[in-house]
């Protein structure tokens, strides 16, 4: 078979898995960050100049066009990871193939990564961009380290750069543990390093004049972004370190990818990690097994990485499972000289992934996540009762506030209504849905890292300036979806917001568990 079908087939089998499963269930808050995102920027905001956020950059730019020409729905969202879906379908089959993968192996383990990688969480989400972008990442040092076209692997070198930035944008891990992999294979290469880094430095260098002439063209706040993307998460990150130390981030790593095979329950996860053992043993039938190991651990350390750091469940961080799978496969085929074993392991690995596959959609893709669990009567009661821009979701009510007719009245209301309006909740996506934009310069409310915890110096300036902006927005109304956040905030959090609303409120409405406070007046 021709190599652009298959690449075709795996990009659609990708697409349309993630918009079969991807448009189950709704979870306000992780389902919102993207959305609202892409919603700001094709209303002309710009990150570090209208708005903060630690995470989440890219994934909100690409969501733009999809916005622009699909409309501000469900639909453009799903399609949009569904597409990316696609596309890491085909990443992970050419890194295979660079893997000494025969055509089919590639073909099949790029096949099944359809089913671990977006479905999970079914729309943009910052874990998933990251994952795609590291995959990318991996990639290009494939080829970087494998073509002998001299050009092309300096060319995949030179991208390296622009593919971490990329994943550092949509999310901090596992981008940051796949980047301390690819430089302990830079090193362990000291005879070819001086080339590689000569293509790595112009591609840094390159990366680094484009974010500065965007900064300077967009006029964005280059010391917020900094704190933002990299302070506040690298603060995130030590705090859920358990002791101090250099050594204590790896202890967590090498005990996660001890205990890794047992939380994901994936039988050819098991076989892989074992078969990094195997790898050194298949020196004289494969020249490149310094870089199969090498790829098979950082495939490896990148998922045992995010477990350890995420506060995501398990199951959303195995998109590079069949990646992993794949590679250990070969390492498995290349270690036994004799067909016929060859053949019977390679019969246990297609088992194990066959059973872990159908396993995975029936216990995660099916029903949902435990945070986005999928109720099928729910969503047929739903179909018709959704605001219109909801209408390709398959509603599940889970951690929202709402009913599918208090939604769609409450859309109804905040559109037609005059003035803007201030959420202090999760569902951000009420924003685009009813035209109006976000008065809030944090992308979404997480006391410590999106915005400055209420005990901190910085705080009454946060405060001061979230008035400053309800005044300039026009903001006649504030919504309050429950008593409090997921993260835990609530409209007490602000204390002179809460009094300004106190003394301008002049009625209040309710849409089930949402209070909607109207003003009197401008705050």
């Amino acid at each position: 078979m021709r190599t652009w079908l298959i690449l075709a087939l795996l990009f659609a089998l990708g697409v349309a898995v993630n918009l079969h499963f991807g448009r189950r269930g709704f979870l306000p808050l992780d389902q919102s960050i993207v959305f609202d995102g892409g919603w700001r920027m094709l209303n002309g905001q710009m990150p570090f100049r209208d708005f903060t956020t630690p995470s989440a950059i890219v994934p909100s730019a690409m969501q733009v066009p999809f916005f622009a020409l699909f409309g501000v729905t469900w639909f453009a969202l799903c399609l949009h990871a569904a597409v990316v879906n696609g596309l890491f379908c085909v990443a992970v089959y050419a890194f295979l193939r660079l893997c000494l993968a025969t055509v089919w192996e590639a073909a099949a383990f790029g096949a099944l990564s359809a089913f671990f990688f977006y479905p999970p969480t079914g729309t943009p989400f910052t874990d998933q961009h990251s994952f795609f972008f590291t995959m990318l990442m991996f990639l290009a040092v494939a080829a970087g380290s494998r073509d002998v076209v001299a050009w092309r692997a300096r060319a995949a070198w030179f991208a390296v750069p622009a593919l971490f930035t990329l994943g550092l944008l949509s999310c901090q891990i596992p981008t940051a543990f796949a980047a301390i992999c690819v430089v302990v294979w830079v090193f362990a290469n000291p005879r070819r390093a001086p080339e590689w880094m000569t293509a790595l430095a112009a591609g840094t260098l390159a990366v680094v004049v484009g974010l500065v002439l965007l900064a300077l063209v967009a006029r964005l706040d280059l010391r917020s972004a900094f704190v933002h993307v990299i302070a506040a998460p690298f603060q995130q990150g030590s705090a859920r370190t358990p002791t101090p130390g250099i050594l204590s981030p790896v202890r967590m790593v090498v005990g996660t990818v001890r205990r890794l095979p047992g939380w994901a329950q994936l039988w050819s996860l098991n076989l892989a990690i074992g078969s990094v053992a195997l790898v050194p043993f298949a020196a004289k039938r494969n020249p490149a097994w310094p870089f199969h190991l090498w790829a098979l651990a950082a495939l490896i350390v990148s998922t045992a990485g995010f477990v350890a750091y995420s506060k995501t469940p398990t199951e959303a961080g195995l998109g590079l499972a069949m990646a992993i799978a794949g590679t250990g496969a070969i390492g498995i085929r290349h270690a036994l000289t004799n067909r016929r074993w060859q053949a019977v392991a390679l019969a246990v690995v297609a088992f194990a992934v066959g059973r872990d596959t159908v396993r995975f959609v029936q216990l995660v893709d099916v029903p949902g996540t435990i945070h986005k669990a999928f109720d099928r009567r729910a969503a047929d009661a739903a179909e018709g009762h959704l605001p219109e821009g909801l209408a390709f979701m398959r509603w599940s009510r889970g951690a929202s506030h709402y009913e599918p007719q208090e939604l769609s009245a409450l859309v109804r209301y905040l559109r037609d209504a005059d003035g803007d309006f201030l959420l202090i909740g999760d569902s951000t996506v009420l924003y685009g849905l009813t035209g109006k934009v976000s008065p809030v310069r944090a992308l979404w409310l997480d006391p410590g890292l999106t915005f400055p915890a209420a005990d901190s110096r910085e705080f009454a300036a946060f405060e001061a300036d979230l008035i400053a902006r309800v005044r300039d927005f026009g903001v006649r109304r504030i919504v309050l979806e429950g008593s409090r956040t997921w993260t835990g905030v609530s409209l007490n959090d602000f204390p002179t917001l809460k009094q300004l609303a106190a003394a301008r409120a002049c009625g209040e409405k309710t849409f089930g568990e949402v209070r909607v406070l109207e003003m009197c007046s401008d705050l």
